[in-house]
Protein backbone atom coordinates (compact mmCIF):
# COMPACT_ATOMS: atom_id res chain seq x y z
CA UNK A 1 0.00 0.00 0.00
CA UNK A 2 1.38 3.43 -0.96
CA UNK A 3 1.17 5.96 1.85
CA UNK A 4 1.19 9.72 1.53
CA UNK A 5 3.58 12.03 3.30
CA UNK A 6 2.70 12.70 6.92
CA UNK A 7 3.91 14.95 9.72
CA UNK A 8 5.69 13.00 12.54
CA UNK A 9 5.09 15.72 15.13
CA UNK A 10 2.57 13.53 16.96
CA UNK A 11 -0.96 12.20 16.69
CA UNK A 12 -2.70 15.56 16.72
CA UNK A 13 -6.24 16.08 15.50
CA UNK A 14 -4.91 18.13 12.56
CA UNK A 15 -2.66 15.23 11.43
CA UNK A 16 -5.62 12.87 11.44
CA UNK A 17 -7.62 15.31 9.31
CA UNK A 18 -4.84 15.30 6.71
CA UNK A 19 -4.55 11.51 6.55
CA UNK A 20 -4.10 10.62 2.89
CA UNK A 21 -3.26 7.26 1.35
CA UNK A 22 -3.86 4.90 -1.55
CA UNK A 23 -5.65 1.73 -0.46
CA UNK A 24 -5.50 -0.23 -3.70
CA UNK A 25 -3.86 -1.46 -5.77
CA UNK A 26 -0.68 -2.11 -3.80
CA UNK A 27 2.36 -0.04 -4.70
CA UNK A 28 4.54 -2.07 -7.08
CA UNK A 29 1.66 -4.31 -8.17
CA UNK A 30 1.76 -6.02 -11.58
CA UNK A 31 -1.59 -6.37 -13.35
CA UNK A 32 -2.85 -8.05 -16.53
CA UNK A 33 -5.72 -5.61 -17.19
CA UNK A 34 -4.97 -2.34 -18.98
CA UNK A 35 -7.63 -0.49 -16.96
CA UNK A 36 -7.05 -0.12 -13.22
CA UNK A 37 -9.16 1.62 -10.55
CA UNK A 38 -7.05 3.44 -7.95
CA UNK A 39 -8.85 3.87 -4.63
CA UNK A 40 -7.80 5.84 -1.58
CA UNK A 41 -8.86 7.85 1.45
CA UNK A 42 -8.48 11.56 2.19
CA UNK A 43 -10.09 14.14 4.44
CA UNK A 44 -13.87 14.22 3.86
CA UNK A 45 -14.77 16.36 0.85
CA UNK A 46 -11.13 17.10 0.02
CA UNK A 47 -9.95 17.86 -3.52
CA UNK A 48 -7.36 15.29 -4.58
CA UNK A 49 -5.06 16.21 -7.48
CA UNK A 50 -3.20 13.92 -9.88
CA UNK A 51 0.08 15.54 -10.90
CA UNK A 52 0.66 15.77 -14.67
CA UNK A 53 4.08 16.20 -16.23
CA UNK A 54 3.05 18.18 -19.30
CA UNK A 55 -0.61 19.08 -18.76
CA UNK A 56 -2.90 20.53 -16.12
CA UNK A 57 -3.26 18.46 -12.95
CA UNK A 58 -6.44 16.37 -12.79
CA UNK A 59 -8.94 16.93 -9.98
CA UNK A 60 -10.66 14.11 -8.04
CA UNK A 61 -13.22 14.77 -5.30
CA UNK A 62 -13.29 12.75 -2.09
CA UNK A 63 -16.81 11.97 -0.84
CA UNK A 64 -18.23 12.71 2.62
CA UNK A 65 -16.52 9.62 4.02
CA UNK A 66 -13.16 10.62 2.50
CA UNK A 67 -13.16 7.87 -0.15
CA UNK A 68 -11.95 8.69 -3.66
CA UNK A 69 -11.11 6.75 -6.79
CA UNK A 70 -9.51 7.29 -10.19
CA UNK A 71 -9.80 5.02 -13.26
CA UNK A 72 -6.55 4.90 -15.26
CA UNK A 73 -5.61 3.40 -18.61
CA UNK A 74 -2.14 1.88 -18.25
CA UNK A 75 0.73 1.75 -20.70
CA UNK A 76 2.68 -1.48 -20.99
CA UNK A 77 5.44 -1.46 -18.39
CA UNK A 78 5.69 0.74 -15.29
CA UNK A 79 3.10 3.49 -14.71
CA UNK A 80 3.81 6.11 -12.02
CA UNK A 81 1.10 8.15 -10.28
CA UNK A 82 1.60 11.08 -7.89
CA UNK A 83 -1.47 12.33 -5.98
CA UNK A 84 -1.59 15.28 -3.56
CA UNK A 85 -4.12 17.33 -1.61
CA UNK A 86 -5.15 20.63 -3.20
CA UNK A 87 -5.18 22.34 0.19
CA UNK A 88 -1.72 21.08 1.13
CA UNK A 89 0.46 19.85 -1.75
CA UNK A 90 3.06 18.60 0.74
CA UNK A 91 0.63 15.80 1.63
CA UNK A 92 1.21 13.26 -1.14
CA UNK A 93 0.64 9.62 -2.07
CA UNK A 94 2.55 7.88 -4.86
CA UNK A 95 1.92 4.62 -6.67
CA UNK A 96 3.67 2.49 -9.30
CA UNK A 97 1.67 -0.12 -11.21
CA UNK A 98 3.16 -2.38 -13.89
CA UNK A 99 0.92 -3.44 -16.78
CA UNK A 100 1.95 -6.85 -18.18
CA UNK A 101 -0.43 -8.25 -20.83
CA UNK A 102 1.61 -11.46 -20.81
CA UNK A 103 0.15 -12.32 -17.39
CA UNK A 104 -3.25 -12.87 -18.99
CA UNK A 105 -1.66 -15.08 -21.67
CA UNK A 106 0.16 -17.14 -19.04
CA UNK A 107 -3.06 -17.55 -17.05
CA UNK A 108 -4.83 -18.78 -20.17
CA UNK A 109 -2.03 -21.23 -20.90
CA UNK A 110 -2.15 -22.63 -17.35
CA UNK A 111 -5.92 -23.07 -17.54
CA UNK A 112 -5.59 -24.83 -20.87
CA UNK A 113 -3.08 -27.36 -19.50
CA UNK A 114 -5.08 -28.31 -16.40
CA UNK A 115 -6.52 -31.82 -16.54
CA UNK A 116 -10.34 -32.06 -16.42
CA UNK A 117 -11.98 -33.72 -13.44
CA UNK A 118 -13.50 -36.38 -15.70
CA UNK A 119 -12.32 -37.64 -19.05
CA UNK A 120 -14.51 -36.32 -21.84
CA UNK A 121 -16.32 -38.84 -24.04
CA UNK A 122 -16.78 -36.32 -26.86
CA UNK A 123 -14.79 -36.94 -30.05
CA UNK A 124 -11.60 -34.94 -30.35
CA UNK A 125 -11.74 -31.89 -32.58
CA UNK A 126 -8.99 -31.05 -35.00
CA UNK A 127 -6.87 -28.11 -33.92
CA UNK A 128 -7.18 -25.11 -36.23
CA UNK A 129 -4.15 -24.24 -38.29
CA UNK A 130 -2.44 -21.14 -36.90
CA UNK A 131 -0.96 -18.81 -39.46
CA UNK A 132 2.72 -17.97 -39.04
CA UNK A 133 3.58 -14.52 -37.74
CA UNK A 134 4.34 -12.15 -40.64
CA UNK A 135 7.93 -11.03 -40.96
CA UNK A 136 7.04 -8.05 -43.16
CA UNK A 137 5.32 -4.86 -41.91
CA UNK A 138 1.64 -5.46 -41.12
CA UNK A 139 -0.69 -4.53 -43.98
CA UNK A 140 -4.41 -4.19 -44.65
CA UNK A 141 -5.20 -4.87 -48.32
CA UNK A 142 -1.53 -4.19 -49.16
CA UNK A 143 -1.49 -0.94 -47.14
CA UNK A 144 1.13 -0.74 -44.35
CA UNK A 145 -0.18 -0.18 -40.81
CA UNK A 146 1.32 0.10 -37.32
CA UNK A 147 0.90 -3.44 -35.95
CA UNK A 148 -0.97 -4.09 -32.72
CA UNK A 149 -2.39 -0.62 -32.07
CA UNK A 150 -5.93 0.77 -32.49
CA UNK A 151 -7.25 4.32 -32.51
CA UNK A 152 -8.80 3.84 -29.06
CA UNK A 153 -5.38 2.95 -27.61
CA UNK A 154 -4.17 6.40 -28.61
CA UNK A 155 -7.11 8.72 -27.96
CA UNK A 156 -8.07 7.08 -24.65
CA UNK A 157 -4.53 7.62 -23.34
CA UNK A 158 -4.76 11.26 -24.44
CA UNK A 159 -8.21 11.76 -22.92
CA UNK A 160 -6.80 10.45 -19.63
CA UNK A 161 -4.23 13.26 -19.88
CA UNK A 162 -7.00 15.89 -20.24
CA UNK A 163 -7.21 16.09 -24.05
CA UNK A 164 -10.49 16.66 -25.92
CA UNK A 165 -10.74 14.10 -28.73
CA UNK A 166 -13.13 13.90 -31.70
CA UNK A 167 -13.60 11.50 -34.60
CA UNK A 168 -13.54 9.53 -36.67
CA UNK A 169 -13.84 11.99 -39.56
CA UNK A 170 -13.24 11.29 -43.27
CA UNK A 171 -9.71 12.11 -44.45
CA UNK A 172 -9.53 11.28 -48.13
CA UNK A 173 -9.80 7.50 -48.28
CA UNK A 174 -8.82 7.25 -44.61
CA UNK A 175 -10.29 8.15 -41.23
CA UNK A 176 -8.83 10.60 -38.73
CA UNK A 177 -9.21 11.34 -35.02
CA UNK A 178 -8.13 14.69 -33.53
CA UNK A 179 -7.12 15.46 -29.92
CA UNK A 180 -6.32 18.92 -28.52
CA UNK A 181 -5.21 20.32 -25.18
CA UNK A 182 -4.46 23.98 -24.42
CA UNK A 183 -2.45 24.55 -21.26
CA UNK A 184 -1.69 28.21 -20.67
CA UNK A 185 0.31 29.48 -23.66
CA UNK A 186 1.02 25.99 -24.99
CA UNK A 187 -1.20 24.06 -27.42
CA UNK A 188 -0.77 20.28 -27.75
CA UNK A 189 -2.48 18.52 -30.66
CA UNK A 190 -2.43 15.02 -32.10
CA UNK A 191 -4.05 13.37 -35.12
CA UNK A 192 -4.50 9.65 -35.76
CA UNK A 193 -4.72 8.41 -39.37
CA UNK A 194 -6.26 5.00 -40.04
CA UNK A 195 -7.66 2.77 -42.74
CA UNK A 196 -10.08 1.71 -40.00
CA UNK A 197 -10.26 2.08 -36.21
CA UNK A 198 -7.98 -0.96 -35.83
CA UNK A 199 -5.66 -0.33 -38.80
CA UNK A 200 -3.59 2.77 -37.99
CA UNK A 201 -1.09 4.18 -40.48
CA UNK A 202 0.26 7.19 -38.60
CA UNK A 203 0.11 9.32 -35.46
CA UNK A 204 1.13 12.97 -35.88
CA UNK A 205 1.52 15.59 -33.16
CA UNK A 206 2.29 19.29 -32.88
CA UNK A 207 3.25 21.57 -29.98
CA UNK A 208 2.92 25.35 -30.36
CA UNK A 209 4.40 27.73 -27.79
CA UNK A 210 2.97 31.26 -27.61
CA UNK A 211 4.77 32.41 -24.46
CA UNK A 212 7.56 34.97 -24.24
CA UNK A 213 10.25 32.33 -23.65
CA UNK A 214 9.36 29.28 -25.79
CA UNK A 215 11.12 26.05 -24.85
CA UNK A 216 11.24 22.57 -26.36
CA UNK A 217 10.69 20.98 -22.91
CA UNK A 218 6.91 20.62 -23.34
CA UNK A 219 7.32 19.14 -26.82
CA UNK A 220 9.91 16.67 -25.53
CA UNK A 221 7.57 15.53 -22.74
CA UNK A 222 4.53 15.19 -25.04
CA UNK A 223 6.29 13.48 -27.94
CA UNK A 224 8.16 11.23 -25.50
CA UNK A 225 4.80 10.19 -24.03
CA UNK A 226 3.42 9.33 -27.50
CA UNK A 227 6.61 7.41 -28.33
CA UNK A 228 5.86 4.96 -25.48
CA UNK A 229 2.52 3.86 -26.99
CA UNK A 230 2.50 0.07 -27.24
CA UNK A 231 2.54 -1.71 -30.61
CA UNK A 232 3.97 -5.01 -31.84
CA UNK A 233 7.75 -4.66 -31.82
CA UNK A 234 7.76 -1.47 -29.73
CA UNK A 235 10.74 -0.38 -27.60
CA UNK A 236 9.11 2.34 -25.46
CA UNK A 237 12.12 3.50 -23.46
CA UNK A 238 14.40 3.55 -26.52
CA UNK A 239 11.80 5.59 -28.41
CA UNK A 240 11.28 8.06 -25.55
CA UNK A 241 15.02 8.56 -25.08
CA UNK A 242 15.56 9.13 -28.81
CA UNK A 243 12.79 11.74 -28.95
CA UNK A 244 14.10 13.74 -25.98
CA UNK A 245 17.65 13.66 -27.35
CA UNK A 246 16.59 14.87 -30.82
CA UNK A 247 13.77 17.30 -29.98
CA UNK A 248 15.90 20.35 -30.89
CA UNK A 249 17.92 18.91 -33.77
CA UNK A 250 15.26 16.73 -35.43
CA UNK A 251 15.82 13.38 -37.08
CA UNK A 252 14.38 9.98 -37.94
CA UNK A 253 14.68 6.45 -36.54
CA UNK A 254 12.94 3.14 -37.25
CA UNK A 255 11.95 0.93 -34.30
CA UNK A 256 10.31 -2.35 -35.26
CA UNK A 257 8.18 -1.45 -38.28
CA UNK A 258 7.47 2.15 -37.22
CA UNK A 259 9.37 5.24 -38.39
CA UNK A 260 9.71 7.99 -35.75
CA UNK A 261 10.38 11.56 -36.94
CA UNK A 262 10.88 14.87 -35.11
CA UNK A 263 10.67 18.22 -36.95
CA UNK A 264 11.69 21.31 -34.95
CA UNK A 265 10.71 24.66 -36.51
CA UNK A 266 13.99 26.51 -36.55
CA UNK A 267 12.49 29.60 -38.23
CA UNK A 268 10.20 30.55 -35.32
CA UNK A 269 11.45 28.38 -32.47
CA UNK A 270 7.81 28.03 -31.37
CA UNK A 271 6.55 24.91 -33.16
CA UNK A 272 7.63 21.28 -32.94
CA UNK A 273 6.18 18.37 -34.95
CA UNK A 274 6.34 14.61 -34.45
CA UNK A 275 5.18 11.57 -36.42
CA UNK A 276 4.96 7.81 -35.92
CA UNK A 277 4.52 6.25 -39.38
CA UNK A 278 4.02 2.65 -40.49
CA UNK A 279 7.11 1.61 -42.42
CA UNK A 280 6.37 1.88 -46.15
CA UNK A 281 3.47 4.35 -45.73
CA UNK A 282 3.50 7.83 -47.29
CA UNK A 283 4.30 10.54 -44.70
CA UNK A 284 1.42 12.84 -43.73
CA UNK A 285 1.82 16.62 -43.88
Amino acid sequence: MALGCSDDSGGSEEDEELSFEIEQPDDGATVADQTVTIQGIAPAGAEVRLERSFASDESIAADDSGSWEYVAELEEGENDFEFFLQDDDDVRASLTVTYSPSLAEESTEVAATEEPAEESTLPEQEEPTVAEEPTEPATVESEPVIPGIAAVDVYMNLENQGFDCEGPDPFGELLSWDCVLVDGTTEFSARIYGISSTAIQAISATVREEGEAPSSANAGEFFGFLATLAYDGAEPEQAREWVTQNIDSGGEITIGTVVFSVFPNASTGRTWEFQMLAEGATPFD
